[in-house]
């Protein structure tokens, strides 16, 4: 039995405020009564809202600030910090593109370089968009022949998006779409215009400050060199105001594929409109033709080949696998698939990308890891993995039309590696190597004097449970150390190995023990594991949570004065 914890951290409950209820906001949902007495609070722009957060933040700001190691935390974070990041490389054109920030930069910066060995040039610098650094880069685009880059910009972390356009020299357009939200970003292959998604109507707001709920998530064309008020709206879905839609164009440039879904729903609708028949004319709203036209799996478009498609699907498959169509009869249902990656029993296909050749490149989660491997396209037969350490894919860049791919990879202790393959002249059934075009590291720290391993422990009835552990080698488990635990289960997310540079200065200066607990409701292990912690069900993340902890408890790598919860379920 794990002992009630005494915290040595404490604020005197007493002096905190009382939430006002309302005990008249009562809602029916099908004849069953659900109070909701503190809804007020969901109003952040009342001045009875922000007068309670404004009490609670008398009681916690000075709390905060007498800390006697505020300042010595604040210092070494700084520090910390202070390190080159690197973003994904991709290739567009005739240039390579990366973000790059030298180390406390409000925002990356966008390079690009004719080769990969040359000094890239400054291509887009939001740092000079904004005094207070705060216009950040949320979107990018180019068009199929790198001549032109579309680009999102955001203020002050809004979800709100202008689109504004540049060309490879690095001129702007006059072109600009404001008011987008939810959004793809992609292009006509003979750059007449993008397609985006916005709302009909919009109040633009900074993220945080707005709880508007919009409608009838709609998808546009802005024609290039015409102003917005002429964009056409291309599709919209009436017939459910939470639908959200995206297009995206097939990279043969011959279809355009439209998703809808509602939100984080494991499932969608998938159209398409054959373009190339139409010969690329938009002149108003299109005569989608449906490939899966009911929302009961989760379908996601790879690649299209003349009339048939490579699509991603969970339909009765809870790990994924990746099938063949024909464009025409795929909503007919199975017996008109065809398999091409067959669901794995233990591995969650992730993602499948196109790359030069007739290969595919796939990504797995297994045991809370990526894992990739190329496929033969034509057959699906796996050809040989990709070795990467144990963490996660973090970007990937690769065209069918491209020799070369790009893989950002990090973990719990490597804050960014790139990897670089050129698959020019090579057989497809040639093994390719990837080689490390970069490498961030740390100064000051080193990753050798670390122990990071996985453990499996039961929760309450008996599932096993995947958790990672992490603390310098040199901390001894008698139950003495200070220890974290990260714990999300739930919408459908895969918890999977991520840097955090709290997360190194708290293991490397408090000889903490960090843990990541992949509880019940994420997608870890595909859908089954999703639905085993949602609505009904949601007990299960809270059991998963405290079998956790008592375990980091029962071995000694903590104790409950010392334990630190980190939960986000």
């Amino acid at each position: 039995m794990v002992p009630k914890p005494e915290s040595s951290i404490y604020i005197d409950p007493s002096t905190y405020p009382l939430a006002r209820k309302d005990d008249s906001v009562v809602d029916d949902f099908h004849g069953i009564k659900v109070p909701d007495p503190y809804r007020w609070l969901e109003d952040p722009d009342s001045a009875e809202t922000k007068a309670y957060v404004e009490k609670l933040n008398d009681i916690s700001r000075p709390f905060i600030a007498a800390s006697p190691v505020r300042e010595k935390i604040r210092k070494k974070l700084t520090e910390l910090w202070d390190y080159e990041k690197y973003g994904c490389t991709s290739k567009h054109g005739n240039y390579y593109f990366y973000y790059y920030n030298t180390g406390l930069q409000n925002q990356s910066v966008l390079y690009k370089q004719k080769n990969l060995n040359e000094k890239g040039e400054v291509f887009l610098d939001p740092n000079k968009l904004s005094d207070d650094g705060t216009t950040s880069i949320r979107t990018t685009s180019f068009t199929h022949d790198g001549t032109i880059m579309a680009y999102g910009l955001s203020e002050k972390g809004s979800d709100w998006v202008t689109l504004k356009f540049r060309t490879i020299e690095g001129v702007d357009l006059e072109d600009v779409v404001v008011g987008v939200k939810h959004s793809g970003l992609d292009w006509m292959h003979d750059n007449s215009g993008v397609f985006y998604s916005r709302y009909p109507e919009h109040k633009s707001a900074i993220e945080g400050s707005s709880t508007e709920k919009h409608k009838f998530h709609s998808l546009y064309f802005h024609r290039m060199g015409t102003p917005q008020k002429d964009d056409i709206l291309v599709a919209d879905f009436r017939d459910d105001p939470e639908y959200m839609c995206t297009g995206t164009v097939s990279e043969d440039g011959r279809y355009l594929i439209v998703e809808v879904g509602r939100g984080c729903d494991p499932m969608n609708l998938l159209y398409y409109y054959d373009l190339a028949a139409a010969n690329n004319k938009i002149t108003g709203k299109l005569d989608l033709k449906p490939l899966f036209d009911k929302y009961d799996a989760k379908y996601e478009f790879v690649d299209s080949e003349g009339d048939t498609a490579l699509i991603l699907t969970n339909h009765e498959s809870p790990m994924f696998k990746l099938i063949r169509v024909k464009m025409a009869d795929a909503k007919e249902g199975p017996t008109k698939w065809e398999t091409v990656i067959p669901e794995q029993e233990k591995s969650k296909l992730d993602w499948v990308a196109p790359v030069i050749g007739g290969r595919l490149i796939a990504c797995y989660v297994e045991d809370v890891k990526n894992t990739l491997y190329v496929h033969y396209a034509k057959t699906g037969k796996r050809l040989y993995q990709i070795p990467l350490e144990i963490g996660t894919v973090s970007s990937f860049f690769g065209r069918k039309h491209h020799s070369e791919i790009f893989i950002a990879f990090e973990s719990f202790l490597i804050p960014t590696i790139v990897y670089h393959a050129d698959f020019r002249d090579a057989k497809p059934t040639d093994v390719v190597e990837i080689k490390e075009l970069r490498r961030v590291e740390i100064a000051g720290i080193d990753t050798k004097k670390f122990n990071v391993k996985q453990v499996f422990f039961p929760s309450r009835d008996g599932t096993k449970i995947p958790m990672y552990i992490m603390h310098k080698k040199e901390v001894k488990l008698d139950g003495n150390n200070a220890a974290m635990l990260n714990g999300y289960g739930g919408f459908n997310i895969a918890d999977l190995p991520w840097f955090s540079v709290q997360r190194l200065l708290f293991m490397q200066y408090f000889n903490g023990v960090f843990a990541c607990a992949n509880l019940r409701g994420g997608s870890e292990y595909g859908e089954k594991w999703h639905e085993a912690g949602m609505l009904e069900r949601k007990q299960n993340v809270f059991d998963d949570f405290i079998a956790a902890a008592e375990y980091l408890i029962n071995n000694r790598y903590t104790s409950p004065q010392k334990f630190v919860s980190l939960t986000r379920f």
